[in-house]
């Protein structure tokens, strides 16, 4: 897939023998400008780079890329996410109940992937109980729409929903055609979806980030308003394949609470500095992490 969608389109007509290293970091300024993470990158071109590893050991082809610097890295970074006040900001680019509107406030409301949200049928929500059951996800290949079960049993899910975003997705499939009960909602394709955000991106002015870190705000979001809640109910929630994993993702981002409790502490720091006294016991929860 990596070869289909990042190589093959850029060299598919040149010789390996011809290629330079000048032609390898022209690619990786391509690659570099799509805002991929750091970890899809270096995934990328660690592919690439290992097809020339091979041709160099067995067939004695020149390897361009041992003058090429990787790009991209699997250390474990900043995520990134908008809080609500961005995020409302985002959506008031769409006309309200659009389609573009209406995907989006999904993925900020119930952290589903993008191909799950592409892959929703009528039949996947119980407007009654105001749940999605997420079973299936969306791909498109060699111009070809594919929908398939999810790639982890964990995957498989039912989300519980806010009434105002049952309510805007009952009336924007209202106002479709009439659709059957497997038929997607919303028929279009994964890259269509990423330049109508690149391009509310831009016109509103707002930091950049990918549709995946909606699913990153979306954690920050339960957390910020839900400030005791438990990760297993975000691992459930997200699809997670075990708690390590969202504690390990997710237990740093909660950046506002962590500031509140630096400012606890240099509160209580005062208090002791002038008064020579310890906080008062009843006030000692303050210091809890969750």
């Amino acid at each position: 897939d990596i070869f289909e969608r990042y190589i093959s389109p850029y060299f598919s007509d040149t010789p390996l023998v011809k290629l330079t290293s000048e032609d390898i970091n022209y690619w990786k300024s391509v690659i570099r400008a799509k805002g991929y993470s750091d970890s899809y990158e270096r995934l990328i071109y660690n592919n690439f780079r290992s097809i020339f590893s091979f041709a160099a050991q067995h067939y004695g082809v020149n390897n361009p890329f041992k003058a090429v610097s990787p790009i991209g890295s699997f250390k474990r970074h900043r995520l990134d996410f908008w809080d609500e006040t961005t995020f409302l900001e985002f959506l008031s680019y769409f006309k309200e109940g659009s389609r573009g509107y209406v995907i989006f406030e999904t993925a900020y409301y119930t952290g589903m992937r993008l191909g799950e949200i592409l892959a929703l049928c009528r039949d996947q929500i119980d407007f009654s109980n105001k749940i999605i059951f997420v079973d299936r996800t969306y791909f498109r290949k060699d111009k070809t729409d594919h929908i398939t079960p999810p790639k982890t049993e964990s995957s498989i899910r039912e989300i519980t929903i806010p009434a105002f975003l049952s309510n805007d997705l009952k009336r924007y499939i209202s106002s479709c055609r009439p659709l059957g009960a497997n038929e997607r909602i919303f028929p279009i394709t994964a890259r269509a979806v990423e330049r109508m955000m690149e391009r509310a991106i831009d016109e509103k002015g707002l930091p950049k980030i990918c549709f995946h870190s909606l699913r990153h705000s979306h954690c920050a979001h339960l957390i910020n308003e839900i400030p005791d809640i438990d990760l297993t109910l975000i691992r459930d929630r997200l699809g997670h394949s075990s708690i390590t994993v969202t504690a390990d993702i997710y237990g740093h981002i909660d950046k506002r609470r962590q500031t509140e409790l630096a400012n606890k502490l240099e509160l209580f720091h005062d208090l002791k500095i002038r008064t020579g006294r310890q906080p008062p016991p009843d006030r000692t929860h303050m210091y809890a992490v969750k």
